[in-house]
């Protein structure tokens, strides 16, 4: 890929928490060891347990991590959207990905071959804390989840989804949902017929509205006292 193409995207990697404080010529340097990919719906990008050749950071689109128990039950874990960073843990666990990384709409990412980033984080020590950090930060992430999925009812896992995908700072507070209504139910712990009543119950109050794909949040602030709620 032309690296000129990917200079492109430097100040969008900028303002990723992994890259952000990076300086600009040390990630134009690391932008020259990745390449990128377009990828389509339903494309598996690499299968749960594969050897890790490359996490990526994902510019447009959507891509659905699930994993499958040892009793062959699949689980929806998480969706990426776009400005995040995915499979970085692979790299450093020796077992493979983690999850199945499938491609819910047309995509385009940034893949970091993971042996040339290994090189090159070894001599830039703020990268490697900036690594630690994203680590970290998704290690905390899922023990919130595991302990929302213990406390919480049905109702304020669906909002803690919503809230956690919004922009409190913006005019129209938009969320999009790509997945289908049973990957997002497996994503909560719930049933999809749970969550399409939890959805429309939230929509009678008036508290959210949308379709297709698309949920406007209307009264933010009384959908974190709901949430809020749990811990008290």
């Amino acid at each position: 890929m032309d690296y000129h193409k990917l200079n492109g995207h430097l100040q969008q990697l900028q303002r990723s928490p992994l890259f952000s404080g990076v300086e600009q010529h040390e990630l134009s340097s690391l932008l020259r060891l990745t390449h990128m990919r377009y990828l389509h719906s339903q494309q598996i990008i690499g299968w749960q347990g594969d050897a890790c050749g490359e996490f990526y950071y994902l510019i447009d689109g959507h891509v659905k991590l699930r994993c499958q128990s040892a009793s062959g039950k699949e689980h929806t874990v998480k969706i990426v959207y776009p400005g995040e960073v995915f499979a970085l843990e692979a790299m450093f666990s020796g077992d493979g990905y983690a999850t199945t990384m499938e491609v819910i709409n047309d995509s385009k990412v940034l893949a970091f071959p993971t042996s040339q980033f290994l090189h090159f984080m070894k001599t830039r020590p703020v990268l490697f804390y900036k690594v630690l950090s994203e680590l970290s930060r998704d290690v905390t992430r899922l023990i919130a989840e595991v302990e929302r999925h213990k406390t919480c009812s049905a109702q304020q896992k669906l909002i803690a989804f919503l809230l956690d995908h919004s922009d409190a700072e913006s005019e129209d507070i938009a969320v999009e949902v790509p997945l289908r209504r049973t990957d997002l139910a497996s994503m909560l712990g719930v049933t999809p017929e749970t969550l399409c009543r939890e959805m429309k119950k939230l929509k009678q109050d008036g508290l959210v509205s949308g379709n297709n794909g698309t949920v406007y949040i209307n009264d933010i602030t009384r959908l974190q006292s709901m949430l809020s709620e749990v811990a008290h």
